[in-house]
């Protein structure tokens, strides 16, 4: 900071709308009238702009609120400027310097400024100026302090007649002290760098002695060109660092930095740094640095311990995490070209510059289980400086955070490489970006599609630790592409090189949840046939620890299988693939243990044996072992209840099945027919199929009857049927008994004998006349041929109101005297009598259309043998004329056909 004070200087002719033209010294009362004027002043917090006279009390007026009619005031305003040029240590002269009008603030008795730093105003601001107009007050006194150093600026000593003026750099922390009495009145004007304003050249022996320096650490950068291959870390090797930071003096805002706008020591420091590292060949930019802490803080029987006097920062007694980025980097252009870089401490040329209080806090208090915890944050602007040789980590650095153009950086590199496929220097840089890229703990989506390529530099460079990391990062759809590469690897660096890696990649720790079984072991039977291949080529025995490892993760895949019918296909399909030899007969213990998952043991039976059949795997083996788990699944195989009735669902439809212990699964009606198929296909005694579909439909509740026949028993009928007329087969002694007495079962206790018809005048007995909304679910009741009594929660008026509609001779009513209101209970007597026999009429129609579609297979004829006609020609399918029909909401489920489990050709012409 700078400051004066002088006797005397120009009047600016201060003019204030509703007050007028103010006269200096400027009075008590006129000091006061201009408050009456102004607004309070706010203060900015983050980007936020408060009021808040604990912080802050003063009044203001903004710039187009009143005026300055002195022309010559201007003049006297340069002439300030050219001082505080000076006084501030600028190279830069007075008129690239102007100073624009931003407010006049009043501090009345008892106003303030609690510590703070200017913000930016405008673009190219790097300062304030501040003028005191002669109007006598006590205190108010501004102080400014900078790493350690305070300046005292008193204004009320010449305030009586004379003015005072001082200027500081915006981000010096200042304060104004309460005003003891009186009125402190003050123009504020922003200091702006114009456009021209230039650093000076130096050349002197410091230059010398730093580029020397610089030249000596660029000389040990090039004798070891393998530093540094995966970016600068947490440390860094201190006879040669990847590069330095060097702290400046001042802090700049993001718009603020450049290599024009430095402030006072900055310009002269960095001007000669900029000429050493332009001698020395180093790289040299601009940068904001933000350091942030975050940590626990002491707990005290009062509350928080704050370690500070003024309670201002809450003490760090834990600290959990630390971290330095340059948040913000230009080049000598201003150009961004970083964001955001973390950066170790060691880095720092200028030590302990953080042992400091923090610029700023973010404390939250403690909840629920969580300890109270503050982040302090600390700002900072340097200079970094990066040898030639280095001048990719840069680049590195940003591409490990995600801040950089990834493809366009590897497309130079491997540009470069393509050029000079012999230049090592190329080939090192390549490396150096494919490790940036290949994250040890997470990958971007970018750098995902680049591992096959880090893995082919990495096999060319010998570096096995990139290899791996690549490898890990591969997908189940990429991983298979390139198994050529793993298999290279084990051929050169032996199979106990990558085998951790390997593991991580088939036990799913990287990608536990997107890696399926299927997919697991298309990509273990890929790297076996690739490493197989590869070992013929060479003339070599595979490695025993190789076909070791190939068996241990083959059986680890194959027990962490689920059991689900989709599992099963995909198992099947899968070991059909693999080239581990016995591979189907290895998986049967395995499969033994999880008989009670029906649906999953058939998919994989009736997948394994379609393999078979395209000579994905040895067909006699296949049979011996698919028939052999086939008998023991069916040694406690039951079909248990229908499942919940889907209209036409069909084939797409689903049963349940009950396990050994009861527990009911459900299982698909194509997969019930597929291994009805496979029992045919391998002359494999289909007796137990058979009879556990018999048990089911002879034992099925009387409330699921209609589920059972409809949705499940008719559709395999159907499909038997199909198939048999597809293949040309003869049908089976256990498919004639099946049918047959699935028909027999259906007509006798489904659909059952005609009841007695009712009375002749039962229609009118029936009928419902009124058309309220509560005789409306009273005739909803009497037409359901499924309900026989229903309870109407009325009040006594409506229930009387129902019974009247009601014939007594056809129903019965009971008034329950339970809750509130009471309820009226219908039931149906003489009225069954009408809805048995037009629910009986229902089944006897839609049993017709059954057995019309079912008729359709040629093969059906067959299968009944003696008994077809007697079938067809049931009692209990002869439905009378007269026939009560009363449309129920049942009648709304009936299906129109069979619907089919399994396509089928029909020949021509029949």
């Amino acid at each position: 900071m700078t400051s004066a004070s002088l006797g005397g200087a120009v009047n600016p002719g201060l003019c204030i709308p509703n007050v007028g033209d103010i006269r200096l010294p400027i009075s008590a009362e006129d000091a006061k009238a201009i408050t009456q004027s102004c607004h309070p002043s706010p203060f900015g917090k983050g980007t936020e702009t408060l009021v808040d006279e604990s912080v802050r009390k003063s009044w203001q007026l903004d710039a187009n609120q009143f005026a300055l009619q002195n022309p010559h005031w201007q003049i006297q305003v340069e002439g300030f400027v050219k001082k505080a040029v000076t006084g501030l240590g600028l190279t830069a002269n007075g008129q690239e310097v102007k100073a624009e009008l931003y407010k006049l603030l009043i501090y009345q008795e008892g106003a303030f400024f609690l510590p703070h730093q200017d913000s930016e105003k405008a673009d190219g601001m790097f300062g304030t100026l501040a003028i005191c107009l002669p109007s006598e007050h006590e205190g108010g006194d501004v102080i400014a302090s900078h790493r350690g150093d305070q300046l005292r600026f008193r204004t009320a000593p010449s305030s009586k007649f004379g003015f005072s003026w001082a200027a500081w750099y915006a981000d010096i922390t200042h304060e104004v002290k309460p005003v003891i009495s009186g009125y402190r009145v003050v123009l504020i004007y922003n200091l702006i760098h114009r456009p021209s304003a230039a650093l000076l050249e130096f050349h002197g022996s410091r230059t010398e002695k730093i580029t020397r320096l610089l030249e000596s650490w660029a000389r040990v950068a090039e004798m070891d060109t393998m530093q540094y291959l995966g970016g600068w870390d947490d440390s860094i090797d201190d006879t040669c660092p990847p590069a330095l930071v060097y702290v400046l003096e001042h802090e700049y805002t993001s718009a603020e930095l450049g290599f024009s706008r430095l402030k006072g020591v900055d310009q002269d420091r960095f001007a000669e740094l900029r000429d050493a590292c332009q001698r020395a060949g180093f790289d040299i930019f601009l940068a904001n640095i933000e350091k942030t802490d975050t940590g626990g803080v002491e707990e005290d029987y009062g509350g928080y311990y704050y370690g500070h006097p003024s309670g201002d920062t809450h003490t760090i007694i834990d600290l959990v995490e630390s971290r330095l980025e340059l948040s913000h980097v230009v080049d000598s252009e201003g150009i961004v070209v970083g964001n955001n870089v973390p950066f170790p401490e060691d880095m720092l040329i200028q030590k302990d510059i953080f042992d400091r209080d923090p610029d700023d806090e973010e404390f939250e208090d403690f909840t629920g289980n969580e300890g109270a915890s503050t982040t302090h944050f600390y700002h900072e602007s340097g200079a970094l400086i990066i040898p030639k040789r280095f001048s990719l980590l840069f680049k590195i650095q940003q591409l490990k955070n995600g801040e950089c153009d990834t493809e366009r950086i590897l497309e130079d590199c491997h540009s470069a490489v393509s050029k000079q496929p012999n230049d090592m220097l190329a080939k090192e840089r390549l490396l150096q970006v494919y490790r940036a890229i290949t994250p040890v703990k997470r990958p971007y989506d970018s750098s995902r599609r680049e591992q096959g390529r880090a893995m082919q530099v990495a096999l060319e460079l010998s570096d096995l630790e990139l290899f791996c990391r690549s490898m890990e990062w591969l997908d189940n759809e990429s991983f298979s592409s390139h198994t050529d590469k793993i298999a290279q690897a084990i051929s050169q660096n032996g199979f106990n090189a990558i085998r951790s890696s390997l593991d991580k990649v088939f036990r799913g720790t990287m990608y536990p949840l997107h890696i399926s079984l299927s997919s697991r072991l298309h990509m273990l039977s890929s790297l076996a046939k690739e490493y197989h291949s590869l070992c013929e080529q060479q003339g070599k025995e595979q490695l025993r620890e190789v076909s070791t490892w190939l068996d241990i993760t083959f059986n680890d895949i194959i027990c962490h299988i689920r059991s689900s019918e989709s599992d099963g296909h995909a198992l099947a399909n899968a070991i059909s693939e693999c080239p581990i030899p016995g591979s189907l007969s290895r998986v049967m213990p395995i499969l033994e243990k999880r008989l009670d998952h029906a649906a999953f043991i058939i998919a994989f039976i009736t997948s394994a044996h379609g393999n078979s059949l395209t000579g994905s795997s040895n067909k006699g083996e296949a049979d011996a072992v698919l028939k052999a788990l086939l008998l023991k699944l069916l040694e406690h195989f039951k079909f248990g209840q229908a499942a919940c009735s889907y209209p036409n669902r069909g084939a797409h439809g689903w049963i349940f099945y009950r396990d050994r212990l009861g527990v009911p699964s459900r299982i698909s009606l194509s997969l019930v027919m597929k291994l009805i198929q496979f029992a045919n296909s391998t002359d494999y005694d289909t007796t137990g199929i058979f009879t556990a579909l018999t048990e089911y439909f002879l034992t099925v509740k009387e409330t699921e009857k209609k589920s059972a026949f409809h949705d499940f028993l008719f559709p395999i009928a159907d499909g038997i049927c199909a198939d048999i007329d597809t293949t040309q087969r003869s049908p089976t002694g256990s498919e004639r008994q099946f049918i047959t007495q699935m028909l027999l079962q259906y007509l006798n206790h489904y659909v059952k004998e005609a009841p007695p018809p009712p009375p002749p005048d039962w229609g009118e007995r029936m009928k419902i006349r009124c058309t309220c909304t509560e005789c409306g679910r009273l005739r909803r009741f009497v037409n359901d041929t499924s309900k026989k009594t229903q309870d109407f929660a009325l009040v006594a008026k409506t229930r009387k109101h129902l019974e009247e509609q009601l014939d007594k001779t056809y129903y019965t009513t009971t008034t329950i005297k339970q809750g509130t209101p009471h309820k009226l209970r219908v039931d149906k007597t003489r009225a069954l009598l009408v809805t048995d026999v037009a629910a009986w009429g229902m089944r006897a129609q839609y049993a017709n259309t059954l057995l019309h579609e079912l008729s359709k297979n040629r093969s059906l004829k067959e299968m009944l043998g003696n008994q077809y006609d007697s079938i067809f020609a049931h009692r209990n399918l002869v439905v009378p004329d007269n026939l009560p029909a009363i449309p129920g909401p049942s009648s709304t489920n009936a299906q129109c056909a069979v619907q089919r489990t399994v396509p089928a050709k029909r020949p021509r012409g029949h």
